[in-house]
């Protein structure tokens, strides 16, 4: 039996992170896509099994940014109507 990738699941989590936590899921958001790239070159070189599960994690990760990008973009529009 072989073993999934270890920084795919990590990379899964950071990306299911991203689309959760308001504010900070922008940062989980980048680390995820950093973690997801990374393990990607790693399971071609190494043959493991994980590719799936990181490509996966690549879009949560990108559908976790913009969600949060749209949040906080959404907040300064807010703030700027309300105080200006």
């Amino acid at each position: 039996m072989t073993q999934n990738n270890s920084k795919s699941i990590i990379s899964i989590i950071f990306g299911i992170l991203s689309m959760i936590v308001p504010y900070i899921g922008l940062i989980f958001g980048i680390v995820g896509i950093i973690f997801c790239t990374k393990s990607i070159r790693e399971v071609k070189k190494t043959r493991e099994q994980g590719k799936g599960i990181a490509i996966t994690r690549g879009v949560l990760s990108t559908v976790g940014l913009c969600i949060q990008a749209s949040v906080i973009f959404l907040a300064l529009l807010g703030y700027t109507a309300v105080f200006y």
